[in-house]
Parts: C-alpha cells; sequence; structure tokens
C-alpha cells in the first residue's frame, strides 16, 4: 500500500471506510466540510448562537459553553487538529492558553453534563456522518 501523504487525502480514504461508500475524489469538498468555518458554524446553528456573539468577550454562560464545544472539535477531533494559536484568532482569543483552559473545562463538562454530552454527540454525527 503506497503511503499518503495528502491529510485530505487520508480524510476521504477514512470517509470511505466509515460511510462505506465509493472512495471521495473530490478533495475539495472535504476541506469545505471540514474547514474551521464550517465547523464552527455547524456548532452555532445546533446551539442557536450568532457567530458574531462567540467572538465576543462576553461570559454568559451558553457563549462560553458554544465557545468551547467549537475549541472541542477543532482541537480535539482525530481529522484536521488546527493549532490552539489559529482557533483562539477565529474565536476571538487573546492567547492559545485561553484555548487550553476552555478544552479542559469542555472536557470536565462533557463527563459531568449529559446535556453537553448528548449536544456534543449531535454535532458530531451532522458534521461526520
Amino acid at each position: 500500500m503506497e503511503t499518503i501523504k495528502n491529510p485530505y487525502e487520508y480524510l476521504a480514504y477514512k470517509y470511505n471506510i466509515i460511510m462505506n461508500k465509493q472512495l471521495v475524489t473530490n478533495i475539495e469538498e472535504i476541506k469545505k466540510v471540514l474547514s474551521i468555518e464550517n465547523i464552527i458554524d455547524k456548532v452555532c446553528l445546533k446551539m442557536q448562537i450568532p457567530y458574531e456573539k462567540i467572538r465576543t468577550k462576553t461570559r454568559k454562560r451558553e457563549y462560553v459553553i458554544c465557545r468551547q464545544i467549537c475549541i472541542y472539535f477543532l482541537n480535539k477531533n482525530k481529522y484536521p487538529k488546527f493549532t490552539n494559536e489559529i482557533i483562539a484568532y477565529h474565536l476571538g482569543y487573546k492567547t492559545a492558553s485561553s484555548v487550553n483552559h476552555g478544552l479542559s473545562n469542555i472536557i470536565d463538562l462533557i463527563d459531568t453534563d449529559k446535556d453537553i454530552y448528548k449536544t456534543i454527540n449531535d454535532i458530531k454525527k451532522e458534521l461526520f456522518y
């Protein structure tokens, strides 16, 4: 088996295995599906919060949870993992350490809060299946 150097080709290969469909030949479609903007839009749509609101510095719980769920999918997912600096830029944080803190908070919440666990599973199904 030849090695796959392009991460999007690898993603197409994994997509084929997961979905049991024909091999995805249009790599640009996969890039579009798993772009930062698309992941953030899906999370905002599910949480019913406008994108502009999660980029603000407000500490309202619903905005913070939405931001942290975005961090979870952008950092922890097994597909394109983005750096904390890039995530911080797109979500309106000043530093990458804020992203690390948000990630640890959402992981704790997933373990304790069943509603957040269910929401994350719903978003995961929409994004990857």
